[in-house]
Protein backbone atom coordinates (compact mmCIF):
# COMPACT_ATOMS: atom_id res chain seq x y z
CA UNK A 1 0.00 0.00 0.00
CA UNK A 2 1.45 3.24 -0.96
CA UNK A 3 -0.40 5.93 1.19
CA UNK A 4 2.99 8.70 1.23
CA UNK A 5 3.45 7.87 5.19
CA UNK A 6 1.48 11.25 5.28
CA UNK A 7 -1.98 12.12 6.89
CA UNK A 8 -3.14 12.82 4.80
CA UNK A 9 -24.14 -0.41 -1.37
CA UNK A 10 -25.44 -1.86 -4.97
CA UNK A 11 -28.00 0.32 -4.06
CA UNK A 12 -29.06 -0.53 -0.95
CA UNK A 13 -31.20 1.53 0.95
CA UNK A 14 -30.81 3.29 4.38
CA UNK A 15 -34.07 0.83 5.34
CA UNK A 16 -32.44 -2.28 3.93
CA UNK A 17 -29.42 -2.46 5.35
CA UNK A 18 -31.17 -2.07 8.44
CA UNK A 19 -33.34 -4.76 8.17
CA UNK A 20 -30.83 -6.91 6.77
CA UNK A 21 -27.69 -6.51 8.43
CA UNK A 22 -28.36 -4.19 11.43
CA UNK A 23 -30.23 -5.12 14.96
CA UNK A 24 -31.17 -2.22 15.95
CA UNK A 25 -32.42 -1.96 20.23
CA UNK A 26 -34.47 1.10 21.88
CA UNK A 27 -33.28 -0.52 25.33
CA UNK A 28 -29.55 -1.27 24.29
CA UNK A 29 -27.27 1.91 25.53
CA UNK A 30 -25.97 4.37 23.00
CA UNK A 31 -22.37 3.23 22.47
CA UNK A 32 -25.03 0.18 21.18
CA UNK A 33 -27.35 1.68 18.62
CA UNK A 34 -25.80 -0.60 16.09
CA UNK A 35 -25.38 -4.11 16.93
CA UNK A 36 -23.93 -6.10 13.64
CA UNK A 37 -24.00 -9.76 13.90
CA UNK A 38 -20.57 -11.60 13.63
CA UNK A 39 -19.37 -8.78 16.36
CA UNK A 40 -19.72 -8.40 20.10
CA UNK A 41 -20.83 -5.53 21.36
CA UNK A 42 -21.44 -2.44 18.86
CA UNK A 43 -21.29 0.92 17.24
CA UNK A 44 -22.83 4.09 18.41
CA UNK A 45 -22.19 6.05 15.42
CA UNK A 46 -22.96 5.76 11.33
CA UNK A 47 -22.21 7.51 8.39
CA UNK A 48 -23.97 6.31 5.01
CA UNK A 49 -23.03 8.25 2.09
CA UNK A 50 -24.97 7.32 -1.12
CA UNK A 51 -23.62 8.43 -4.16
CA UNK A 52 -26.23 7.15 -6.46
CA UNK A 53 -28.28 10.05 -6.78
CA UNK A 54 -25.24 12.14 -8.10
CA UNK A 55 -24.11 14.25 -11.29
CA UNK A 56 -21.04 15.35 -13.13
CA UNK A 57 -22.55 18.74 -11.41
CA UNK A 58 -22.66 18.12 -8.09
CA UNK A 59 -19.39 19.33 -6.21
CA UNK A 60 -17.49 16.08 -4.75
CA UNK A 61 -15.54 18.75 -2.29
CA UNK A 62 -19.26 19.60 -0.99
CA UNK A 63 -20.87 16.72 -0.97
CA UNK A 64 -17.91 14.57 0.85
CA UNK A 65 -17.66 17.53 3.24
CA UNK A 66 -21.26 16.60 4.94
CA UNK A 67 -20.02 12.93 5.99
CA UNK A 68 -16.52 14.59 7.33
CA UNK A 69 -14.66 13.34 4.55
CA UNK A 70 -11.83 15.62 2.98
CA UNK A 71 -10.16 15.00 -1.19
CA UNK A 72 -6.24 14.87 -0.69
CA UNK A 73 -3.75 16.71 -2.68
CA UNK A 74 -0.08 15.97 -2.19
CA UNK A 75 2.61 14.14 -3.74
CA UNK A 76 4.68 13.40 -5.75
CA UNK A 77 5.66 10.20 -4.50
CA UNK A 78 6.93 6.45 -4.93
CA UNK A 79 9.06 4.90 -7.81
CA UNK A 80 9.89 3.81 -10.18
CA UNK A 81 7.36 6.08 -11.81
CA UNK A 82 6.41 9.22 -9.36
CA UNK A 83 2.23 9.69 -8.35
CA UNK A 84 0.41 12.75 -6.97
CA UNK A 85 -2.89 13.06 -5.27
CA UNK A 86 -4.74 16.00 -7.61
CA UNK A 87 -8.34 17.31 -6.46
CA UNK A 88 -9.63 17.89 -9.79
CA UNK A 89 -9.48 13.93 -10.01
CA UNK A 90 -12.20 13.19 -7.44
CA UNK A 91 -15.80 13.92 -9.35
CA UNK A 92 -19.07 12.78 -9.71
CA UNK A 93 -20.43 11.04 -12.60
CA UNK A 94 -23.77 9.69 -12.99
CA UNK A 95 -24.26 7.94 -9.83
CA UNK A 96 -21.14 7.60 -8.64
CA UNK A 97 -18.10 9.29 -7.09
CA UNK A 98 -15.17 9.00 -9.63
CA UNK A 99 -11.39 8.62 -8.73
CA UNK A 100 -9.14 8.77 -11.68
CA UNK A 101 -5.98 7.67 -11.99
CA UNK A 102 -4.87 9.68 -15.39
CA UNK A 103 -3.30 8.27 -18.29
CA UNK A 104 0.47 8.61 -18.05
CA UNK A 105 2.51 10.66 -20.49
CA UNK A 106 5.35 12.10 -18.02
CA UNK A 107 6.36 13.85 -14.59
CA UNK A 108 3.87 12.22 -12.33
CA UNK A 109 0.63 10.09 -12.42
CA UNK A 110 -1.87 12.31 -11.87
CA UNK A 111 -4.06 9.90 -8.70
CA UNK A 112 -7.06 10.26 -6.27
CA UNK A 113 -7.53 9.97 -3.13
CA UNK A 114 -10.50 11.09 -0.29
CA UNK A 115 -9.92 10.54 3.48
CA UNK A 116 -11.78 10.60 6.16
CA UNK A 117 -11.35 13.61 8.26
CA UNK A 118 -11.62 12.14 11.93
CA UNK A 119 -9.71 9.36 13.45
CA UNK A 120 -11.22 6.09 15.05
CA UNK A 121 -10.73 2.74 16.75
CA UNK A 122 -12.37 -0.02 15.43
CA UNK A 123 -14.97 -0.02 12.78
CA UNK A 124 -17.34 -1.63 10.36
CA UNK A 125 -16.98 -0.22 6.71
CA UNK A 126 -18.80 -1.12 3.45
CA UNK A 127 -18.15 -0.12 0.50
CA UNK A 128 -19.94 -0.55 -2.57
CA UNK A 129 -17.82 -0.16 -5.82
CA UNK A 130 -16.88 -1.26 -9.72
CA UNK A 131 -13.56 -1.35 -10.68
CA UNK A 132 -11.75 0.47 -13.47
CA UNK A 133 -10.60 -2.04 -16.54
CA UNK A 134 -7.63 0.07 -17.36
CA UNK A 135 -4.72 -1.69 -16.18
CA UNK A 136 -1.58 -0.07 -13.84
CA UNK A 137 -4.04 0.82 -11.47
CA UNK A 138 -4.33 0.10 -7.45
CA UNK A 139 -7.77 0.35 -6.11
CA UNK A 140 -7.50 0.62 -2.01
CA UNK A 141 -9.69 0.96 0.81
CA UNK A 142 -8.41 0.76 3.91
CA UNK A 143 -7.37 1.98 7.46
CA UNK A 144 -4.48 3.55 8.35
CA UNK A 145 -1.85 5.88 10.41
CA UNK A 146 1.79 5.84 10.00
CA UNK A 147 3.63 5.87 13.44
CA UNK A 148 7.36 5.45 14.80
CA UNK A 149 6.84 1.75 15.30
CA UNK A 150 5.57 1.49 11.96
CA UNK A 151 2.23 1.67 9.59
CA UNK A 152 -1.13 1.07 11.63
CA UNK A 153 -3.08 -0.32 7.95
CA UNK A 154 -5.73 -2.59 7.43
CA UNK A 155 -6.09 -3.28 3.42
CA UNK A 156 -8.55 -4.47 0.44
CA UNK A 157 -6.51 -3.56 -2.42
CA UNK A 158 -7.76 -4.58 -6.09
CA UNK A 159 -4.88 -4.38 -8.66
CA UNK A 160 -6.39 -3.89 -12.01
CA UNK A 161 -3.40 -5.72 -14.05
CA UNK A 162 -3.94 -8.52 -12.24
CA UNK A 163 -7.44 -9.44 -11.17
CA UNK A 164 -7.63 -12.86 -12.95
CA UNK A 165 -3.94 -13.69 -13.93
CA UNK A 166 -0.39 -13.00 -13.76
CA UNK A 167 2.39 -13.53 -15.25
CA UNK A 168 4.49 -12.23 -11.53
CA UNK A 169 4.56 -15.21 -8.96
CA UNK A 170 5.12 -12.33 -6.22
CA UNK A 171 1.72 -10.58 -7.71
CA UNK A 172 -1.19 -13.42 -7.43
CA UNK A 173 -3.84 -12.80 -9.32
CA UNK A 174 -7.31 -11.79 -7.25
CA UNK A 175 -8.58 -9.18 -4.44
CA UNK A 176 -5.57 -8.44 -1.56
CA UNK A 177 -6.67 -8.48 2.40
CA UNK A 178 -3.80 -7.22 3.81
CA UNK A 179 -2.97 -6.67 7.56
CA UNK A 180 0.55 -4.38 7.77
CA UNK A 181 3.01 -5.49 11.26
CA UNK A 182 2.83 -2.75 13.86
CA UNK A 183 6.14 -3.16 15.16
CA UNK A 184 8.09 -2.29 11.74
CA UNK A 185 8.64 -5.53 10.58
CA UNK A 186 7.41 -6.81 7.17
CA UNK A 187 5.97 -9.64 8.37
CA UNK A 188 2.25 -8.91 7.40
CA UNK A 189 -0.96 -11.07 7.10
CA UNK A 190 -2.33 -11.47 3.80
CA UNK A 191 -4.75 -13.46 1.79
CA UNK A 192 -5.18 -13.00 -2.24
CA UNK A 193 -8.71 -14.09 -2.60
CA UNK A 194 -9.52 -14.83 -6.33
CA UNK A 195 -12.43 -13.20 -7.75
CA UNK A 196 -15.14 -15.37 -8.78
CA UNK A 197 -17.19 -12.33 -10.91
CA UNK A 198 -15.60 -9.39 -12.70
CA UNK A 199 -15.52 -6.26 -10.59
CA UNK A 200 -15.57 -3.93 -13.55
CA UNK A 201 -18.48 -5.18 -14.85
CA UNK A 202 -20.59 -4.14 -11.97
CA UNK A 203 -20.58 -3.07 -8.55
CA UNK A 204 -19.78 -5.02 -5.20
CA UNK A 205 -20.08 -5.08 -1.70
CA UNK A 206 -16.51 -4.87 -0.23
CA UNK A 207 -16.86 -4.72 3.49
CA UNK A 208 -14.15 -4.96 6.66
CA UNK A 209 -14.53 -5.46 10.40
CA UNK A 210 -12.51 -4.41 13.03
CA UNK A 211 -12.76 -5.24 16.25
CA UNK A 212 -10.36 -6.50 19.10
CA UNK A 213 -7.44 -7.96 17.12
CA UNK A 214 -10.06 -9.23 14.78
CA UNK A 215 -9.75 -8.32 11.42
CA UNK A 216 -12.70 -9.65 8.89
CA UNK A 217 -13.23 -9.23 5.44
CA UNK A 218 -16.51 -9.67 2.66
CA UNK A 219 -17.40 -9.40 -0.45
CA UNK A 220 -21.21 -9.33 -0.56
CA UNK A 221 -21.63 -9.96 2.56
CA UNK A 222 -19.70 -13.86 2.29
CA UNK A 223 -16.61 -13.62 4.42
CA UNK A 224 -13.63 -14.09 2.49
CA UNK A 225 -10.37 -13.84 4.89
CA UNK A 226 -10.26 -13.62 8.61
CA UNK A 227 -6.74 -11.54 10.19
CA UNK A 228 -6.17 -12.26 14.28
CA UNK A 229 -2.83 -11.53 14.77
CA UNK A 230 -2.20 -9.24 17.39
CA UNK A 231 1.06 -8.04 15.60
CA UNK A 232 -0.57 -7.53 12.75
CA UNK A 233 -3.78 -5.44 14.27
CA UNK A 234 -4.10 -1.53 14.40
CA UNK A 235 -3.87 -0.36 18.17
CA UNK A 236 -4.31 3.04 17.35
CA UNK A 237 -7.00 5.17 15.99
CA UNK A 238 -6.69 6.62 12.33
CA UNK A 239 -8.11 7.67 9.50
CA UNK A 240 -10.02 5.67 6.56
CA UNK A 241 -8.84 6.26 2.85
CA UNK A 242 -10.23 5.45 -0.54
CA UNK A 243 -7.25 5.95 -3.34
CA UNK A 244 -6.31 4.90 -7.27
CA UNK A 245 -2.84 5.59 -8.08
CA UNK A 246 -0.20 4.12 -10.01
CA UNK A 247 3.52 3.88 -9.44
CA UNK A 248 4.49 1.62 -12.60
CA UNK A 249 6.27 -0.72 -10.05
CA UNK A 250 6.20 -4.48 -11.65
CA UNK A 251 6.15 -6.31 -8.28
CA UNK A 252 2.39 -3.94 -7.51
CA UNK A 253 0.48 -1.66 -9.15
CA UNK A 254 2.43 -2.32 -12.79
CA UNK A 255 1.50 -0.05 -15.27
CA UNK A 256 1.44 2.63 -15.49
CA UNK A 257 -1.62 3.32 -17.35
CA UNK A 258 -1.50 4.16 -20.71
CA UNK A 259 -5.27 5.57 -20.49
CA UNK A 260 -7.83 7.74 -18.27
CA UNK A 261 -9.38 4.72 -15.21
CA UNK A 262 -11.97 5.37 -12.52
CA UNK A 263 -12.80 3.36 -9.92
CA UNK A 264 -16.39 3.93 -9.17
CA UNK A 265 -17.64 4.33 -5.94
CA UNK A 266 -21.26 4.04 -5.34
CA UNK A 267 -21.92 4.22 -1.51
CA UNK A 268 -19.77 4.17 2.06
CA UNK A 269 -21.34 2.79 4.90
CA UNK A 270 -19.39 3.66 7.92
CA UNK A 271 -19.63 2.34 11.65
CA UNK A 272 -17.37 4.05 14.50
CA UNK A 273 -17.66 3.95 18.07
CA UNK A 274 -17.58 1.07 19.04
CA UNK A 275 -17.44 -0.75 22.16
CA UNK A 276 -17.18 -4.65 22.59
CA UNK A 277 -20.31 -5.25 25.46
CA UNK A 278 -23.88 -4.11 25.16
Amino acid sequence: MVFGKSLVIAGLTVAAVEASVLQQSARAPAACTYVIPEIPGGFSQRRFADFSGNTPSDSAATVLGTYNIGISQYGPLGTPVPHDFVASNVAFGNGYLGLKVNAYTSGSVHSAEIVTNDVFKYASVRTVLKSTAVQGIVEGNFFYLDVASGSQEIDFEILTTTLFNSNNPLVPPGIWATNHNNTGSEANTFDTIPFTFDPTADYHEYRIDWFGTTTNYYIDGTRVAQHTDPSTTPTVEGHWIWNAWSSGDPNWSMGPPTADGTYQIRSIDLYTGYTSTC
